[in-house]
């Protein structure tokens, strides 16, 4: 174990349980999104796939932080809307 995973799990272990929670699901959310970003920039898809991929990864997120949705949308709605536009091909 190195000095940085050390101090990121003392770190975590300092959290309340409900704080550990919310970083659990604050995580699988960047992962989620990291992913599905990834696969977007590669322009192996159309455009109404990726937009398939991002209203997926949009529902996943409603289960994951429902009560965090416009959030989620200025964060990351613009983001979708960019990569889409620019790595993406025609239909």
């Amino acid at each position: 174990m190195n000095l940085v995973d050390y101090s990121m799990d003392k770190l975590y272990y300092s959290l309340t349980p409900d704080q550990q929670k919310e970083d659990r699901k604050l995580r699988t959310l960047s992962n989620l999104v990291d992913n599905t970003g990834r696969l977007i920039v590669t322009g192996r898809f159309s455009k109404s796939q990726a937009r398939e991929m991002e209203t997926a990864t949009r529902e996943a997120a409603g289960r994951i932080i429902p009560d965090q949705m416009d959030l989620y949308e200025m964060i990351y709605g613009a983001r979708f809307h960019h990569w889409i536009e620019y790595f993406c091909q025609q239909d």
